[in-house]
């Protein structure tokens, strides 16, 4: 009877994590799906086109890549 109990309390514990995942999940998802409207308006209000593989990352190495072609330019 108190093996029966373990495995209760073992597959109640591993169906809370499994549930516990899954909503963490769900909020990152959430939290994604809301970065990517604010970049969708921020493109839309600055005249641009988003292009859903358009990064942080690959903003960043344009905005360093424009930066360095201004400075180019200056010294021209």
């Amino acid at each position: 009877m108190q093996e029966q109990e373990e495995k209760n309390r073992q597959f109640l514990a591993d169906a809370m994590q499994v549930e516990s995942d899954r909503l963490a999940k769900e909020q990152a998802n959430r939290e994604h799906d809301r970065r990517v409207l604010a970049q969708r308006k921020a493109f839309k209000e600055a005249g641009l086109v988003y292009n859903e593989k358009t990064t942080e990352e690959q903003a960043l190495n344009d905005s360093y890549a424009n930066l360095a072609n201004n400075l180019i330019d200056q010294v021209k």
